[in-house]
């Protein structure tokens, strides 16, 4: 019978097929590459002189695995989000397949790149300064007793990748929030919700990268600044929309009856 639950189920078979497919080919290219994949987790903090260890054979087996399986499962995402996007195609319209292709593939891919590579260069090593940093405290007097601080690889690495994770979860959520803000067409609710809360978000984002960048004026004047103007370009686009949409309101109200 040619139904097409039939069609549709073939289909995602297969798609599913070729998904697994390239999922476990890159567990096996990782699982392969596991030195080369360590190194790159480790290489921001090797101008710290910290040396890292692992402490037994399972602990080497949990990171074998563990990172196989979050790291094919992250770096699937654009294959898997391709698969989705193009079985639901057929149900779409032109501009919804376009509009969820570039909301949900391009525009998530570079963001959570930028987000992945600043993390991994500026914010973790700063991060790592600031824990480490105490073992020179407890070691002012050298004579009755002495820290050494060793980095365990597995926790290490556990955390790092929480990190990305969190980080990338968490600005996709608020990228994909200002999205549905200024999609929807009730501007005034949108105009009162960037007026009330437009200097709370931007004080906890300052009081955030404070804490994770390093304590540099002229770096810190330059994120001022750009995060100032990028909330008051928002607040300005939001006004300049609330306005035509008024205007639009006014000329449907009283324009003229031939």
């Amino acid at each position: 019978m040619n139904w097409p639950i039939y069609f549709y189920t073939a289909e995602f078979f297969w798609r599913f097929i070729y998904f697994l497919f390239g999922w476990l080919n890159l567990n096996l290219i990782i699982y392969i590459k596991m030195d080369s994949v360590v190194f790159l987790e480790i290489l921001p903090f090797f101008d710290f002189g910290k040396r890292f260890i692992v402490l037994g054979v399972t602990d080497l087996i949990e990171l074998f695995w563990f990172n196989c399986l979050s790291l094919s499962s992250l770096f699937t995402y654009p294959l898997f989000t391709y698969h989705l996007i193009f079985f639901f195609k057929s149900s779409w319209y032109y501009y919804q397949s376009k509009f969820a292709s570039f909301i949900f593939f391009w525009w998530a891919l570079s963001i959570c790149s930028i987000v992945f590579i600043l993390s991994h260069e500026k914010i973790l090593p700063n991060v790592l300064v600031f824990f480490t940093q105490h073992s020179r405290v407890l070691n002012w007097n050298q004579t009755t007793l002495v820290v050494e601080t060793q980095l365990n690889t597995l926790p290490y690495v556990i955390w790092i990748l929480e990190f990305h994770y969190l980080l990338n979860f968490w600005t996709l959520i608020l990228f994909y929030y200002f999205i549905i803000l200024l999609l929807k067409n009730n501007s005034i609710n949108n105009y009162l919700f960037i007026k009330s809360y437009s200097k709370t978000i931007l004080f906890s984002v300052l009081v955030l990268i404070f804490l994770v960048i390093p304590p540099d004026l002229i770096q810190q004047l330059i994120v001022i600044f750009l995060l100032f103007m990028f909330t008051e370009i928002l607040f300005l686009f939001i006004c300049i929309r609330l306005t035509n949409n008024l205007k639009v309101k006014i000329n449907a109200n009283y324009s003229p009856i031939t």
